[in-house]
C-alpha cells in the first residue's frame, strides 16, 4: 500500500507543478478599424494610418486605398490613432481586440 499511495502524492505534486506552466496573460492587445475614403480621390490612393503614445511613434501602416483595414498588435495602454481626418483616443486592452469605428472625413 505505501508505494501506491508514494506514486498518488507524486502524480498530485506533478500535476500541480505543471498547472503553472500554462500561457501567461497576455501583455499586448489588438487595436483594428478602416479608414473612409473622403473624396472619390481618396478611396484609389495610399493612405497611412499612425500610432503615437505620449507623443511618441510607436506603429505606423501604409495602407494600399481608403477603405483598408489595418490592424496593429500594440502593448496595453492609451494611444492616439492619426489618419488624414484626424487623431482619435483609443484604449488597448491586454489580450483584447478594440476596434477604432470608422474614421469619417471632415
Amino acid at each position: 500500500m505505501p508505494v501506491s499511495r508514494a506514486i498518488v502524492v507524486g502524480v498530485v505534486i506533478i500535476a500541480v507543478a505543471l498547472s503553472g506552466c500554462g500561457a501567461a496573460s497576455p501583455t499586448t492587445g489588438v487595436l483594428r478599424g478602416r479608414v473612409a475614403a473622403c473624396r472619390l480621390y481618396a478611396a484609389r490612393h495610399p493612405t497611412t494610418v499612425t500610432v503615437y503614445a505620449h507623443e511618441r511613434l510607436v506603429a505606423t501602416q501604409r495602407l494600399p486605398t481608403a477603405g483598408t483595414t489595418f490592424r496593429f498588435l500594440l502593448p496595453a495602454g492609451r494611444y492616439l490613432v492619426k489618419d488624414a481626418t484626424g487623431l482619435y483616443p483609443v484604449i488597448v486592452s491586454r489580450g483584447r481586440t478594440e476596434r477604432v469605428p470608422e474614421f469619417f472625413c471632415n
